[in-house]
């Protein structure tokens, strides 16, 4: 049986690489910030979203996990970039907003 031939990156797509790689950055840097570090690539997004909630930031690691279905696997790996525009929204949103959020301050 033959294989389908892979259909061409459209610039959707690119677009949505594009963001999700700079949701990944903000994610990684807030992680550094608050004491966490950054992921082991081959544990990568789960270990991303388990030290969010750690620091008592699960509300972040829910808005991580949509982006990461939207823009990385509906939209980039499967091209259904339904309602891109509004996911792009959310993910300059959430890089703002991460930010924007200081560190958690220690006691003492």
């Amino acid at each position: 049986m033959l294989e389908p031939e892979p259909r061409p990156t459209t610039i959707l797509q690119r677009a949505a690489e594009k963001a999700w790689l700079e949701v990944i950055r903000a994610t990684d840097q807030f992680l550094d910030r608050n004491g966490a570090g950054t992921p082991e690539p081959r544990l990568g997004n789960p270990q991303r979203r388990e030290s969010l909630r750690r620091l008592g930031h699960g509300d972040i690691a829910d808005e991580f996990t949509i982006l990461e279905s939207r823009l990385f696997s509906e939209c980039f790996l499967y091209g259904e970039c339904d309602n891109l525009d509004h996911t792009l929204d959310r993910a300059e949103k959430y890089v703002a907003d991460l930010k924007a959020t200081r560190p958690a301050s220690s006691s003492g």
